[in-house]
């Protein structure tokens, strides 16, 4: 997914890597604390009520 939004919208040229990798860098915090703070926890939530 970084991938594709490094492609898309930051139009990398030779440099994909370095600008792939920055890219997952700076959103790396992000998605790690959303998905332990918040998206995880819901998930759990809302899959206990439905299969319990």
């Amino acid at each position: 997914m970084s991938l594709i939004a490094t492609i898309l919208f930051k139009t990398p040229g030779i440099q994909i890597i370095s600008v792939w990798f920055m890219t997952i860098l700076f959103n790396f915090p992000m998605a790690f604390f959303w998905q332990i703070c918040y998206c995880g926890p819901f998930v759990r939530w809302i899959f206990g009520k439905l299969f319990n």
